[in-house]
């Protein structure tokens, strides 16, 4: 992309790495606490895009380059100057952003390296796995410049409602271990401890069958739409059978036979 004749940099830094079933992002922008402005959207969308037709890629993870902040949320310089329709379709990044994340096939990792405030709480939230380190934060501050946001969004992911509500209207922001202790985060570690945690989580889904993987995604996301647990058990029983009908499926059953073959038999 060209801005006044001469090549912008991208707001992204994206590498890939066991042969392409891993690919890490870093919304590089610290100078600015990795607040996301229209272009950072605009590329991480065209990454979602390409990712939607990427068989390899099995684990996504996004970070925040520096030490500073995971995201801050919204690039408030960028938006002050909109009138109230150009706001609007700006808010759209961030529903876009929830609705083509929880569609993608890949597990999103979110390894949250410091404040995840606004839209950057919201990038946490539409992760499928967080892992954040005990100096991260996290708040919908946006009461607090004359907006509002997280109304959608916390209390469908926090446990605690009036704390959800709390958030929303007073700007309040939680720590790691309380992000944790209400169900917007699975593990807190150290900052020294924040890339080996979120590589263990990484192996640890690499590891297993890519297929069944993202049809168990599939049946987590589609099971959360629908208003009662039957609903949600058939569209499981769907895709278990799915994943039942895959080669992989096979291979990882005779191999568990084989090793349960191996065993040595009771003696009566």
């Amino acid at each position: 992309m060209k801005r006044n004749g001469t090549l912008a940099k991208s707001d992204l830094s994206i590498s890939e790495e066991h042969d392409g079933r891993l690919v890490r992002v870093v919304i590089a922008r610290p100078e600015r606490r990795n607040a996301l402005r229209a272009q950072t959207f605009r590329e991480l969308f065209a990454l979602f895009d390409r990712l939607r037709s990427d068989a390899r890629c099995t684990v996504l993870t996004i970070t925040g380059g520096g030490d500073r902040a995971f995201c801050a949320g919204a690039d408030i310089e960028e938006i002050s100057g909109l009138e109230p329709h150009e706001f609007r379709a700006f808010c759209q990044n961030t529903i876009e952003l929830y609705r083509r994340m929880r569609a993608l096939r890949q597990i999103v990792v979110a390894s949250v390296n410091g404040a995840a405030y606004g839209a950057g709480c919201a990038l946490a939230m539409a992760s499928d796995l967080v892992i954040a380190d005990a100096r991260a934060r996290f708040a919908q501050p946006e009461i607090r410049v004359g907006i509002l946001g997280g109304s959608a969004l916390l209390p469908r992911h926090l446990s605690n409602p009036r704390l959800a509500a709390e958030m929303v209207l007073t700007g309040r922001s939680i720590s790691a271990d309380e992000a944790e202790r209400y169900g917007l985060v699975n593990r807190v570690t150290s900052a020294d401890g924040l890339t080996a945690e979120t590589d263990e989580m990484i192996a640890t889904l690499l590891a297993l069958p890519a297929g069944a993987l993202a049809l168990a995604k599939q049946a987590l996301v589609r099971g959360d739409a629908v208003p009662d647990a039957i609903a949600a058990f058939e569209i499981q029983q769907d895709l278990a059978t799915a994943a039942f009908a895959l080669p992989e499926r096979a291979e990882r059953m005779q191999a568990f036979l084989s090793r349960t073959d191996d065993r040595p038999k009771a003696r009566g």
